[in-house]
């Protein structure tokens, strides 16, 4: 019991730390894109934060450098705002309320679908918000370098460490939500079987085995009896018409 209780003691904290990366990882850069010339030289460098978007700096003002500047700066703040609130709602949750102690079956299940949906955000900021962000700014890439003959340049497009944070995130919030949905799923069930006890009881209490056993003795014994008196009604008859027989018989011999 204690070694369950510590397995669920280090699920919660390691369930905290992971949406504080998740916190952390909304300061921190997603995505950057780096050009420089042939001798390493850095003209343009834009590095992308989900809450501040696109920063760019020039080291060399130059119009052919242009295309490469991010034309969407940022996503809607809606977005960042949600993850804010689901993120501080969660550590709430699992600061002030054990799964395996609330006796409430709906605060158990709204608990643990908060959870998924807090686990469902980050799940849409690491495979849906990248393509949405990159894509249009023609960034397909990211990861791998790509040369420009023409200008004698090299594009550089990478993941951030903020993305990693928020990978990172991911991977230490979900058993603590996968749990929680498990408990409130197993509370669920659970809370049924009362109801079918009591609907068993009710079979039971209408349904008496002792009054079924004596009434199939009795029906039993009737049956006997009459099985019995039938008997003796039939070895009457046979007597009587064995009778009849004879009285002929006699009448016959006499005439």
């Amino acid at each position: 019991m204690k070694f369950h209780e510590k397995s669920v003691d280090l699920l919660k904290l390691l369930f905290i730390i992971g949406l504080l990366f998740t916190f952390i990882s909304l300061f921190l850069e997603w995505f950057f894109v780096e050009v420089r010339n042939e001798s390493g030289q850095l003209l343009l460098e834009s590095t992308h934060a989900i809450l501040n978007g696109w920063d760019t700096i020039e080291y060399l003002e130059s119009n052919l450098l242009n295309q490469y500047i991010p034309k969407i700066t940022t996503i809607s703040p809606m977005m960042s705002i949600i993850q804010v609130f689901l993120i501080a709602g969660s550590i709430i949750i699992a600061l002030f309320r054990n799964p395996e102690t609330v006796t409430n079956l709906e605060t158990t299940k709204s608990n643990s679908y908060f959870f998924l949906t807090t686990i469902f955000m980050i799940i849409f900021m690491i495979t849906v918000f990248p393509f949405t962000i990159l894509f249009p700014n023609e960034f397909f890439f990211p990861g791998m370098v790509l040369e420009n003959g023409d200008l004698s340049i090299t594009i550089y497009q990478g993941i951030g460490i903020g993305y990693y944070f928020q990978c990172m995130g991911f991977i230490l919030t979900f058993p603590y939500a996968f749990f929680c949905y498990k408990v409130a799923t197993t509370f669920e069930q659970h809370s049924k079987i009362p109801n079918k006890s009591i609907q068993m009881q009710e079979v039971k209490e209408s349904v008496n085995l002792d009054q079924l056993i004596a009434e199939e003795d009795a029906f039993m014994t009737t049956r006997k009896q009459e099985k019995g008196q039938e008997v003796v009604d039939d070895q009457i008859e046979i007597a009587y018409q064995q009778f009849q027989s004879q009285r002929k018989n006699s009448k016959r011999l006499k005439k």
